[in-house]
């Protein structure tokens, strides 16, 4: 399915069935973000060690930076980074990304908080040299991947 038909179904209501109270925030924030969106979540169990994850799709690998940005420890200042994987089903669907966070359920929300306010700073923000290479990327994906690639 198209990003904009699960952009819509968002703006339906908020939040959507599927998505946890304690990733309300980042799902929120990633949602804003051109060409993302988040289909499915969950806060994490301490009692079964599942970590916090936030399942979404993307147009095209040149949206990610904004997002992959402020989930590395050098950006966040976090001990650790959070994880992005890739995945696909038995019928080949389009792929999906997740979001892997810590195991610790109180840890995982309270730094997603954290994330996601970063997340719409720079989305406010014009500041950073990333953010013009990113719009123009979502003029033009393939030209887009390969001036991150370059650069």
């Amino acid at each position: 399915m198209r990003i904009e038909y699960y952009k819509k179904e968002l703006r339906k209501s908020w939040p959507p069935p599927g998505i946890d109270p304690g990733c309300i925030d980042l799902c929120g924030a990633i949602n804003k973000i051109p060409g993302i969106v988040t289909i499915e979540s969950c806060e994490g169990n301490n009692k079964y060690s599942c970590p916090y994850m936030i399942f979404f799709k993307a147009e095209h690998l040149g949206v990610l930076p904004p997002l992959l940005y402020w989930l590395d420890r050098c950006h966040s200042g976090f001990s650790h980074s959070w994880g992005v994987k890739v995945s696909t089903d038995c019928g080949c669907s389009p792929v999906t990304f997740m979001i892997e966070g810590p195991v610790d359920k109180e840890i995982a929300i309270k730094e997603s908080k954290y994330i996601a306010e970063r997340i719409l700073e720079d989305l406010k923000s014009n500041k950073k040299d990333y953010r013009d290479r990113y719009l123009k990327g979502l003029k033009s994906p393939p030209s887009a991947f390969l001036e991150f690639k370059k650069k």
